[in-house]
């Protein structure tokens, strides 16, 4: 849990960083947070220690990080602000509707695909700033897989939605933490 709390205070400490154009350190606490977050997701399931308050903050805490990022490489002109709209409508659908769900009993667990798609965000808003013309390419793959990995959550909603009361939850191949 005090890992995942780091990242929300790892969060206004890149925003200052990257706003002052720091952008070697910013880019920095963007790593230490990933690191922390593969650390705590590893001891979690190791030492048996997951929560439910550890499945509710660790996606807030990847989400919130991704969209400061976003917003500060779009707002300073690395990407189209659009890149940052569009990610920020999708997360919103996203907590609606684990919010709508979650008043049912039920969860939708993040599968491989939505995993994957983290790692290519992160991996592209590392390049980036730097001008590396892969982070460009990797975004707009990133994008892509975002908006494949929507689909297959909504279908999971409104499957969940359908099949009022005849289960708890709906875990995709792949397990992870309640999104």
């Amino acid at each position: 849990m005090a890992l995942t709390l780091s990242r929300f205070f790892l969060i206004p400490i890149f925003g200052w960083l990257f706003s002052l154009n720091y952008i070697y350190w910013a880019v920095v606490v963007v790593i230490i947070a990933g690191l922390t977050d593969l650390l705590d997701g590893y001891l979690a399931r190791r030492l048996n220690m997951t929560s439910d308050w550890g499945k509710l903050l660790d996606p807030l805490a990847d989400k919130l990080l991704l969209l400061t990022v976003l917003f500060y490489l779009g707002t300073y002109k690395y990407i189209s602000l659009n890149i940052f709209y569009l990610v920020l409508i999708k997360e919103s659908a996203m907590i609606i509707g684990a919010g709508i769900l979650c008043l049912q009993g039920k969860f939708i667990s993040a599968d491989w695909l939505g995993k994957v798609t983290t790692l290519a965000f992160f991996s592209a808003m590392l390049l980036i700033p730097f001008d590396i013309k892969a982070g460009y390419l990797g975004l707009y793959v990133a994008v892509g897989l975002m908006l494949l990995a929507f689909a297959r959550y909504l279908l999971k909603f409104l499957r969940s939605i359908l099949t009022l009361g005849q289960g708890k939850n709906i875990t995709p191949s792949g397990g992870g933490v309640s999104y």
